[in-house]
């Protein structure tokens, strides 16, 4: 029966992988209501806005594909509280008072969803294996049973 010691050289690894996740994460989100201002600064008079939350649908499915299910799913939802608010009227509420687009901002929200779901990629951690050490030592082997014995003076 061998042991075996492993030991990697770089034990932050994890966290610069969680770190970016979570950065991709983030812009993916910042377009998601980036793009949601843009839409309502281009179509607040137009009398199709009703449809608007349907246009956006393409923007949440790039975002979950590019970024993750994550800013898919957070972008969609950000982008519903910016057509609520700046979009429909009343404007700077939450409230919408025309049916329409009150169903047209609730199907947004759930094909959004649905897509994001469906079509998102999940972040591109590198599998625990990898994780492990990228330089193996063995204990039971001659040549490291004697640096540890010269090492500890026995």
């Amino acid at each position: 029966m061998s042991s075996a010691f492993f030991w990697h050289e770089n034990t932050n690894r994890a966290s610069f992988d969680d770190v970016r996740d979570w950065y991709q994460h983030t812009l993916g989100t910042a377009l998601c209501i980036t793009s949601a201002g843009a839409l309502v600064l281009i179509f607040r008079e137009s009398p199709s806005k009703r449809f608007i939350p349907f246009l956006f649908i393409g923007v949440a499915t790039f975002a979950a594909a590019k970024f993750g299910t994550a800013s898919g799913i957070v972008g969609t939802v950000g982008a519903a509280i910016v057509f609520a608010e700046f979009l429909f009227e009343p404007v700077l509420s939450m409230q919408v008072s025309d049916s329409v687009q009150r169903n047209n901002l609730v199907w947004m929200i759930i094909a959004g969803i649905a897509i994001s779901e469906l079509l998102g990629v999940q972040p591109k951690s590198p599998p625990p294996q990898q994780r492990v050490a990228s330089k193996q030592v063995r204990i039971n082997e001659p040549q490291t049973k004697r640096r540890i014995t010269s090492a500890v003076g026995d």
